[in-house]
């Protein structure tokens, strides 16, 4: 059985959980801190960072969403997540809206960790460059779910634009 190692917050681990969950892939889930000195991350991936899907050996691992999530259409086709090869603009369409989604958490993170710091070390235009992304990633996915033709935001199903879209939902 698969072990998803997360940090409870994580929208990267969500969108794991849910594919692992759509594609009905048995896990167990391991919740950690990556910065806490008994974490077992650097273990599994070299960069340190959540999610990391540990295999089925207990040994190897995949890490990063977005690879997870590539590594498990490749290896778990069932249940796909993206449209068909031979609809490449849907997919590339899907994966875009994921990198949206995955810049506006990433921009979020770093300007709550910059907030976190003393007053007169923090850098508002630092904040600010980042909440502009947050702004304009929102601004294009608003855009994209006014456009979406029916239930989903790529095709009929849902699919890996939904799960990285909680915001929309």
């Amino acid at each position: 059985m698969f072990t998803l190692i997360s940090a409870t917050p994580s929208p990267y681990a969500r969108k794991v959980r849910i594919a692992l969950a759509e594609k009905h892939i048995p896990f167990n889930l391991q919740n950690e801190v990556p910065w806490d000195g008994t974490t077992k991350t650097p273990q599994y991936n070299p960069l340190e960072k959540l999610p990391v899907l540990i295999l089925e050996d207990g040994k190897s691992a995949v890490y990063e969403s977005s690879y997870i999530l590539e590594w498990l259409e490749a290896k778990y086709p069932e249940t796909p997540l993206l449209p068909s090869i031979d609809q490449v603009d849907a997919r590339l369409f899907a994966k875009r809206i994921e990198v949206v989604v995955d810049g506006v958490c990433d921009a979020l993170v770093l300007a709550f960790f910059e907030k976190m710091r003393e007053p007169e070390k923090r850098s508002q235009p630092w904040i600010d460059r980042q909440m502009r992304k947050v702004e304009g990633g929102l601004k294009a996915l608003g855009e994209w779910a006014e456009q979406k033709q029916g239930d989903y935001l790529v095709g009929d199903q849902l699919g890996l634009a939904d799960i990285a879209t909680p915001i929309l939902h």
